[in-house]
C-alpha cells in the first residue's frame, strides 16, 4: 500500500503507476488489481469503511482507465465489466445537448470500454479478448444512442467492431455493416471507418 493514503496526489500517482506497468503484469498480478477496481468503483459505504489498510482508494476516473489496461483477465470477467460500464452509459439521463458533466462521463466510460471490448489487443494474448457476442450486446445499446451529440460513443463502436480476420473474435458482419453505416452518417474520422472495414495493423 502507499504510506500516505488520505494524500489525494499519492492516490492518483499509486493508480497511474499501476496503469503504466500493467501490460507487463502476470494474469494473477492483473486480478489482484481488478479487486481493487472492483472494491473502489462497486463497495458499499459499510464496506468502505472496513478498507484494508493495503488497499488505496481510487477515483473513478482512475479505475477507469486502470481498469481498461488489465487485458490479461480472462475473457469472462470482461463481459462481465463491459455490461457494468454500459449500464452505467445508459443510465445517463438523455439530453438534447449533454451538459459538461455528462460529456465527461460519457468520455470516461466508453473510451474505457473501448479498451475492455476492443477486438485487437494492445499487449494481451488474441485468446483474451472480450467475447464477440458480448461487443455485438454492447454495440446494440450503443446504437441507441446519438453519436452526433455523443462522439466518444463511435469512437468505441469502431473499436468494438474492429475487424480482425479471426472468425473467433470479429464480429457479425451484418451489425459490422450497421456501424460503419452509423460512422459514414456522422462524419466520424476516415480511421475508425477503415479499421472496421478493414484489417488495419495497431501502430505506434
Amino acid at each position: 500500500g502507499a504510506q500516505y493514503v488520505k494524500d489525494s496526489q499519492v492516490r492518483a500517482e499509486w493508480w497511474t503507476l499501476w496503469r503504466r506497468v500493467a501490460g507487463g503484469l502476470s494474469t494473477e498480478a492483473q486480478l489482484r488489481l481488478l479487486d481493487d477496481f472492483a472494491f473502489n468503483l462497486q463497495a458499499e459505504p459499510g464496506e468502505r469503511a472496513r478498507r484494508p489498510a493495503t488497499l488505496v482508494d481510487g477515483s473513478e476516473d482512475d479505475m477507469l482507465r486502470l481498469g481498461a489496461s488489465l487485458e490479461r483477465i480472462p475473457a469472462a470477467y470482461k463481459a462481465e465489466i463491459g455490461d457494468w460500464m454500459v449500464g452505467r452509459i445508459m443510465a445517463i439521463a438523455p439530453a438534447p445537448k449533454p451538459d459538461a458533466k455528462a460529456a465527461a462521463t460519457y468520455a470516461r466510460y466508453l473510451w474505457a470500454l473501448a479498451r475492455v471490448g476492443a477486438r485487437a489487443p494492445l499487449h494481451g494474448s488474441a485468446h483474451e479478448v472480450a467475447p464477440p457476442d458480448a461487443a455485438g450486446r454492447w454495440l446494440a445499446e450503443l446504437m441507441q444512442l446519438d453519436w452526433k451529440r455523443i462522439e466518444p460513443a463511435g469512437f468505441a463502436a469502431a473499436h468494438l467492431a474492429r475487424k480482425t480476420g479471426d472468425r473467433t473474435r470479429d464480429i457479425d458482419d451484418a451489425v459490422r455493416a450497421q456501424v460503419l453505416q452509423r460512422l459514414a452518417a456522422t462524419g466520424a474520422p476516415a480511421g475508425w471507418s477503415a479499421q472496421v472495414r478493414d484489417v488495419v495493423e495497431l501502430d505506434q
